[in-house]
């Protein structure tokens, strides 16, 4: 798996020594979903997951009323609060919509691009998810409870491919091996893509 059940546990039970890094604005992750999997809506500041959230609707209308309230409510309306969604499939004419309603500070993500480290990972994807893995090893990240999300989160496997890069398990492998749909983790992987860790800035008290 990427991510040890043991990181996910000391997340959620046992905050990191540093506390929450508070920041003036929210960053949200959203992981557009289709047919039977959730859509779902994740909120951090800085590096606390204030709230994960996963719903289904039975049209895209509704979806985006939904996330628009939700927006609103925890603080999206300030255009310089950015949310990372997965533009992949149905996501993309949902963001267009949610962009031409007003919502320009959302950032398309495209899982497939190609990764920043091209050598080390297949795609921007695989490269998100080790990275969120190593805030969480470097005890840095404090999660907020949920039993779908713990469970996706170790759950997410991959592989090494031929030339020796990380690619992670697609969510239709993932589905015929009776794995869960990571949605709520896709989102909260999205919310940190653009965190930047504090433990090397001195005023912070190293967490080891």
């Amino acid at each position: 798996v990427v991510i040890p059940h043991t990181y996910v546990w000391r997340a959620i039970n046992n905050p990191p020594k540093i506390g929450h890094l508070n920041e003036k604005l929210p960053t949200g992750g959203l992981d557009l979903s289709a047919g039977g999997d959730e859509t779902a809506f994740a909120v951090r500041n800085g590096n606390k997951l204030i709230k994960i959230m996963g719903f289904k609707f039975d049209n895209t209308q509704a979806t985006i009323t939904y996330l628009e309230k939700q927006f609103k409510i925890h603080g999206f309306d300030n255009p310089a609060a950015k949310i990372f969604a997965d533009a992949g499939g149905l996501g993309k004419p949902i963001i267009d919509q949610l962009r031409e309603r007003g919502w320009t500070n959302i950032r398309y993500v495209l899982n497939q691009a190609a990764a920043f480290n091209d050598k080390v990972y297949k795609n921007r994807g695989a490269e998100m998810w080790f990275t969120f893995g190593k805030l969480l090893e470097g005890y840095e990240i404090w999660l907020c409870d949920d039993d779908k999300l713990k469970t996706q989160l170790t759950s997410r496997y991959y592989k090494i491919t031929d030339n020796n890069r990380h690619q992670l398990e697609s969510k239709m492998q993932a589905r015929a091996k009776g794995h869960p749909s990571p949605d709520r983790a896709d989102a909260v992987v999205l919310a940190f893509s653009n965190y930047r860790s504090k433990l090397d800035e001195e005023k912070y008290e190293k967490p080891y």
